[in-house]
């Protein structure tokens, strides 16, 4: 698909139907990111976009970005520690720019991509479900108030479609790699039962032991078992 067409006879609601529809198609979460930031920078000409998560430890990594302004502009906020991108992943649902050489919130990162990267205007929108943060998803205008009402509005549902999109990719993610885990692990303990005659619960401590001991997960600990059929060793002390 080419993404969303703004015709005289398209309403919002339509535009977000199919925002929606194309997110949702995408089978990996991955792709849900890359696909967003295509469809942000559609919004306005000349635009870029990126999508900013937080990690666990709250420290703040670009993960999509439409094209090189984006992921500069990035760069220069956590450089700094300042921007709306920022502000938006922590706490703030929507920051807008409208002009960032007279905005005086971020006015050194403001300075920087007005000057560096061409940027003028940014509008930044919260990732985010009813239990955590998850990010940003942020987009550059390079003329001032390139982001009018209806804009944001559109930009507004894209995220909260986008986070919806997200999230379920990743839950059935992280369900399918939790149960591949768990096969893998019931074939190494099968294997450490037949050859060393120990139970499986016997089988399961060698390889945890193996696992704390060298620091690595018990599941790639069990894979390397099934892969090359070489006993697991613990560290010598």
């Amino acid at each position: 698909m080419t993404g969303p067409s703004r015709g005289p006879l398209v309403s919002t609601g339509d535009v977000l139907d199919l925002l929606a529809r194309e997110l949702h198609a995408q089978p990996v979460s991955r792709q849900v990111l890359d696909r967003a930031v295509l469809l942000a920078r559609r919004f306005v000409p000349g635009a870029a976009a990126s999508i900013t998560l937080l990690d666990r430890r709250r420290r703040l990594t670009t993960v999509a970005v439409s094209g090189d302004v984006a992921g500069a502009g990035d760069a220069l906020q956590y450089d700094r520690g300042e921007g709306p991108c920022i502000d938006a992943a922590r706490d703030q649902d929507v920051v807008h720019s409208r002009d960032l050489l007279t905005d005086g919130r971020w006015s050194g990162w403001g300075a920087q991509v007005a000057g560096r990267l061409g940027v003028r205007s940014i509008l930044s929108l919260r990732l985010a479900t009813a239990e955590v943060g998850l990010g940003s998803l942020n987009v550059y205008g390079r003329e001032p108030d390139a982001f009018d009402d209806e804009t944001v509005a559109l930009a507004g549902g894209l995220a909260a479609h986008a986070t919806v999109a997200y999230t379920r990719t990743l839950d059935r993610e992280n369900l399918e790699s939790a149960l591949a885990n768990r096969t893998v692990i019931g074939q190494a303990q099968g294997i450490l039962m037949e050859r060393h005659k120990v139970t499986a619960a016997r089988a399961f401590e060698l390889l945890a032991t193996v696992s704390q001991d060298g620091n690595v997960k018990l599941a790639e600990v069990a894979r390397r078992l099934v892969e090359t059929g070489v006993d697991p060793q613990p560290r010598r002390r």
